[in-house]
């Protein structure tokens, strides 16, 4: 067999040796979410081939910098988190990193182009440049960081502003976490103490993911990899099960539900609430009056997978990191595409394209890529923006993207310190439709209830509006395709 990126990255993983586990499970302060989970269908290893096979079957020109024999024991003993992350920087690091390099010129091809063709992706363990701060100004530390990096070792964005540390957008904040202390089948499981255990790491990820505003994450185990997506949906019940089909019905786990506890659970818990998420004191927004809620897709990646026909643990972070470079925003429930579709976005007419730009509701001319630092730059705004005026900007060739109703917040909603929903700036780049108070309304939503002057009122919208940093506040919809 030819010695290409698809057979690199799914060699053998490492033989793991287990021992005696020290420490706790993980607990969050503050909740986020998620409010439902359900599996994520389409991350298979078929509908990453309809994409990226050319890209796959591409000769590694450079050696490969790692065999799983060559892993030392002092490695692949597993005791802590600690450890687990240890061996995922031995062997996923340089086998992922090795493999997005040695990807990086094909990616560039108009084919792919956009995003792609902007910088290069780099994932590594967290040294602190991708944590993040939450609203309290408390500094969170996820164990992964995937950024973009531009040439002579420029990244983009530019260090975040008004920070006492030096930090960068991280576009997928990752976990690790031992296999004795957390496996994904224990969301399912019958025993209350194993499936609440699972749901704090849930809740952990999804916290990362909500101060980071990416859609995507993972958790990382020596048994496994569990890629998680996040996406938003409307609270109110009836709206909301109107537009799900019967699968999706089924499929979503509402985690609104209580558990019920033994004694031993509620000494080991302590101070920490297992009500409902929506009705627990400690979360970030735990109140019914919140109309955005949570939906975290995820699916389970054994460590023992091989060969060239399966998803494996560095395929799937290999994917993960190319289609964060795409496109990170969290959008509405139902509204990304399905990663197996090779023409990724629509219009009216239709047509369709695959630069993400596209994907995310531009219409008009295709832009160059670049691999200048002002390009990168503008890529980087449209889904990092830095702290400035909201502005607004309008185009005849823009597409009306007309978001599904499940997705829409009424306009009266009240808005409180803990429900801040601010609008992402809108670029030429990525004009996606984000979610506003009741002055703030898209131009795009605006055309879908019939109104007649959208224009004016953007114009009062932008002579009023408010400077925000998108890192400081909670939740951001878009909901344009992807």
């Amino acid at each position: 067999m030819r010695n290409t990126l698809l057979h690199y990255l799914t060699l053998r993983n490492p033989d793991i040796i287990q021992q005696s586990l020290i420490g706790k499970g993980t607990e969050t302060r503050k909740i986020y979410g998620p409010d439902r989970r359900e599996p994520w269908e389409d991350m298979t290893f078929e509908n990453l081939q309809l994409v990226f096979r050319d890209v796959l079957s591409e000769e590694m020109r450079l050696p490969e910098p790692r065999n799983a024999s060559r892993i030392p024991a002092s490695k692949r003993k597993i005791c802590t988190e600690m450890s687990v992350r240890k061996l995922a920087v031995a062997w996923n690091e340089h086998i992922v990193q090795h493999a997005l390099d040695g990807a990086h010129e094909v990616l560039c091809q108009d084919q792919y182009g956009g995003p792609l063709a902007i910088g290069r992706a780099q994932f590594t363990d967290n040294d602190g440049r991708g944590d993040l701060k939450d609203e309290d100004g408390i500094w969170h530390s996820p164990d992964w960081i995937v950024y973009r990096e531009c040439e002579e070792d420029d990244t983009i964005p530019n260090p975040l502003s008004g920070n006492n540390k030096y930090t960068i957008p991280n576009l997928i904040p990752g976990e690790c976490k031992p296999s004795m202390k957390w496996k994904s089948e224990w969301l399912n499981g019958s025993d209350t103490s194993l499936r609440m255990k699972a749901e704090w790491v849930l809740r952990q990820v999804t916290k990362y993911m909500h101060l980071a505003n990416t859609r995507y994450s993972f958790i990382l185990s020596d048994e496994e990899l569990v890629p998680v997506r996040l996406s938003t949906y409307s609270r109110n019940p009836a709206a909301e099960m109107e537009q799900l089909d019967e699968a999706q019905r089924e499929n979503i786990v509402d985690l609104g539900i209580s558990f019920e506890e033994s004694d031993s659970e509620k000494s080991e818990v302590g101070l920490f609430s297992r009500v409902p998420l929506e009705k627990d004191p400690d979360g970030s927004f735990a109140d019914e009056s919140r109309e955005i809620g949570y939906v975290l897709e995820w699916c389970s990646i054994p460590w023992a997978n091989m060969g060239g026909d399966i998803l494996t643990m560095n395929l799937a972070l290999w994917w993960l990191s190319v289609l964060a470079m795409q496109g990170t925003s969290i959008k509405g429930y139902g509204t990304y595409t399905p990663l197996g579709e090779t023409e990724r976005g629509y219009n009216l007419e239709p047509v369709v394209h695959t630069r993400q730009s596209k994907v995310d509701g531009e219409a008009g001319g295709t832009k160059v890529a670049s691999t200048s630092k002002r390009a990168a730059e503008e890529l980087s705004k449209a889904d990092h923006p830095v702290k400035r005026p909201r502005t607004r900007r309008h185009s005849p060739s823009r597409v009306n993207i007309t978001p599904p109703a499940s997705s829409l917040i009424s306009p009266s909603t009240t808005r409180t310190v803990s429900q801040r929903i601010q609008t992402r700036t809108t670029m030429e780049s990525q004009p996606s439709t984000s979610l506003a108070s009741q002055d703030m309304i898209s131009p795009s939503l605006r055309r879908a209830k019939g109104h007649t002057a959208a224009a004016e009122a953007s114009e009062d919208d932008d002579s009023s509006s408010e400077t925000t940093n998108e890192y400081d506040d909670p939740i951001l919809l878009s909901f344009a395709p992807d």
